[in-house]
């Protein structure tokens, strides 16, 4: 039987039909949304006292108004992780949910972890809560790899998910695929296997938490081991070829979005 996957460029990736009318008008909440935020910013500047206070009341009741409009028209989704969080949002697979994207390019876990828990405190100043029904998608661990910080990973992601296991009830977390041509020889196919191992190992569902994971080992692999080259980012924009198989392109991105997808109706 041949592999679906040995042309993965003529790979459909289905995607659901949108009400424009619809996103038009989430567009303007989730506008509202950020003037309330940065006006919010501007008064925690100052000292909060007198009419201070009464106006951060009024803009944590407006804030609170519109994030249940949001939340009422599409299913809240946070991606939290690096640079490939942030590529994975841009496929534009994700417009039928709210999308929070917290993405920190070039940052480790236990950097992310530290970010996090800063958003989460900014929010909760503002008496703004990470919503009941909301799924987060986590996906870390590439720069961890490449700077040989494998151990640090392993503690760091099991401090972070006692934070995430806290805030969500429903979790799908991403696996590694195969980092092929790592800078400076940095030994890393073990760590790889370590720590999708690691992050596997969360994959739970119960009443009070529903995680599963994703592998794109599982779309990164040919059916024979070999690895497919053709899934992996060629150019650095459009000048520069690149030949260090570290970063997927776009195509491999829009697969597994679409198996993320498939996921959400699970948790």
């Amino acid at each position: 039987m041949g592999d679906p996957l040995d042309n993965p460029c003529n790979t459909t990736v289905k995607e659901e039909p949108v009400d424009e009318q619809l996103l038009d008008n989430l567009e303007g909440l989730q506008g509202k949304l950020k003037y309330i935020s940065t006006q919010m910013d501007d008064l925690v500047k100052e000292p909060l006292d007198g009419p201070l206070d009464s106006e951060m009341d009024v803009l944590v009741k407006e804030e609170s108004s519109v994030n249940r409009s949001i939340s009422g028209n599409k299913q809240r989704v946070y991606f939290i992780g690096d640079s490939q969080i942030n590529i994975l949002v841009k496929t534009n697979l994700f417009r039928e949910y709210d999308v929070v994207n917290w993405a920190f390019p070039g940052k480790r876990t236990d950097e992310i972890l530290e970010e996090v828990r800063n958003k989460i405190q900014e929010r909760t100043k503002r008496g703004v809560r990470v919503e009941e029904n909301a799924i987060v998608v986590i996906w870390v661990g590439t720069n961890d790899v490449l700077q040989g910080k494998c151990e640090p990973f392993i503690i760091y992601f099991r401090k972070s998910m006692k934070l995430f296991r806290r805030l969500f009830r429903r979790i799908l977390l991403v696996t590694l695929p195969p980092i092929l041509k790592p800078p400076h020889k940095t030994p890393c196919k073990e760590s790889v296997i370590r720590m999708n191992k690691c992050i596997a190992s969360f994959n739970n569902s119960n009443k009070k938490v529903n995680i599963r994971s994703i592998n794109p080992s599982q779309i990164c692999l040919k059916l024979d081991g070999s690895v497919r080259l053709e899934l992996y980012e060629q150019k650095i924009g459009n000048k520069f070829t690149r030949d260090d198989q570290i970063q997927l392109n776009l195509m491999a991105f829009k697969i597994i979005a679409s198996k993320i997808k498939e996921i959400f109706c699970l948790l």
